[in-house]
Parts: structure tokens; sequence; C-alpha cells
């Protein structure tokens, strides 16, 4: 094979069937990470609240001040020093880390991180301030969730 043939090759997309799709429901250490979620998400554009409860409080029960963002910058990093996983990886957006590969699956996923089959990421942090109106009342009230992250990846097979 010539080198011209190994670029082409290397630079040509995947076709569906040489993709596998891998979710990933719980990324570690979200619990302690919520300060760095809550400075990636407020990146995105937060909607007002209150803007919203004026035009349309007969139609909406709850607004969430920063429902779902999908991060762009995603990237992993190994993390040899971790005293609690030899294998940890972090999960790293806008330069701010976020969690962790679960410990189950960081010995695999690390493989795939070695062997360049990360072919697409899709991240998606959600939660926050929100305001709910009360089931019995016109009555509105303030409260919050802790941010949650999922991950949906294109493996290569």
């Amino acid at each position: 094979m010539g080198i011209m043939n190994f670029i082409k090759e290397a630079l040509r997309e995947p076709t569906k069937d040489e993709l596998t799709f891998t979710k990933i429901e719980e990324i570690y250490s979200t619990s302690y990470f919520q300060p760095q979620l809550e400075k990636v998400i407020s990146k995105s554009m937060p909607m007002n609240n209150e803007f919203l409860l004026e035009k349309f409080p007969k139609n909406i029960s709850t607004v969430w001040k920063y429902n779902v963002y999908y991060p762009k910058n995603v990237r992993f990093e190994k993390d040899d020093k971790n005293e609690h996983d030899k294998n940890a990886v972090k999960i790293i957006v806008d330069n701010t880390q976020i969690g962790y590969i679960p410990s189950e699956r960081a010995y695999k996923f690390r493989k795939l991180m070695d062997e360049k089959r990360i072919y697409n990421i899709n991240l998606k942090i959600s939660g926050g301030e929100y305001i709910k109106k009360s089931d019995k009342s016109k009555e509105y009230y303030k409260s919050s969730v802790n941010y949650s992250v999922k991950m949906y990846l294109l493996i290569r097979k």
C-alpha cells in the first residue's frame, strides 16, 4: 500500500457498519465536580425564567435556567496518578475537568483511546436551577437539581 492510499484510508469517514454506539449513563464524581459543571454549563445560553413565566404562565409548569448543554470541546485524559483507580480517565470540557469515566469501564476505555477508536463524542449536561409551578396554586417556587452528565459515543469496530 502506497503512502497516498494509506493517507486516504486514514482520512476516510467510517461507514455505519464500521461503527458501534455506546451510551454511558453515569459519569463518576459529578457530585464532587458540581462547581465545575456549573461553570461549564453557564457558557451555554441561559433562559430568562421570569420572562418566560410572564409570557406563558398558563402553558409552562417547569422552566429550567440551564436545561441541557451539549459541549463541543470534549476530550479525555488518562489520570495515572489517581490513587483510587489506576485506569482512571478524566473527562475534560472546555479545559475544565467535570468527572471520570466509570471505573468498571476505564480499562477498556483507555484501550479505545490508545487504539484511536473513539470516533464521535456527544456529551449531555443537564440540571441546575429551575422554577416550578405548584400543582394546587398559581404560585411558583425556585429549586435546583444537581447537574448530571450522560455520554454517547460512536466507536470504530
